[in-house]
This record gives structure tokens, C-alpha cells and sequence, in this order.
């Protein structure tokens, strides 16, 4: 985990900071489209989060489990 944030993290925010080749730092504001693909990659998460959870928390709390039904 820790080569992967060195490598893309480091990578990729540490480059952002170092002024171009006249000296300047360039501010950056992302556009409205940046801003909507990251609310989607962030609902969508939160989606499968749900998800996720609807399924494990009857599980955990014992109301779903493997026993077979004997009745006919």
C-alpha cells in the first residue's frame, strides 16, 4: 500500500506544486464536469456501500442463516 501512495500519490500531487519553466505557479479550479464526475464516483460508492451493508447486517445479526427448512 505504501509503494502504490508513493508512486501515484507523491507522484502526482508533488508535481503540481513545482512552479513551470517561467517561475510561476498556475492556481488550478476544476470545471463543472470534473466536479460532476467526482459526485458520481462518490455516489456510486456510496451506492455499492449501501449495497454492501443491506446484505452483511442480517448476516451479522443472525436473521439470515444456513439452516434448511424442514417443512414440506
Amino acid at each position: 500500500f505504501v509503494g502504490i501512495w508513493i508512486e501515484k500519490g507523491m507522484g502526482l500531487i508533488i508535481p503540481g506544486f513545482i512552479p513551470n519553466t517561467l517561475h510561476e505557479i498556475v492556481e488550478y479550479l476544476p470545471n463543472g464536469l470534473e466536479w460532476r464526475v467526482s459526485a458520481g464516483i462518490w455516489a456510486a460508492g456510496l451506492i455499492i456501500y449501501t449495497l454492501a451493508i443491506r446484505v452483511a447486517m442480517p448476516i451479522f445479526t443472525g436473521e439470515v442463516s444456513l439452516k434448511k427448512d424442514t417443512h414440506v
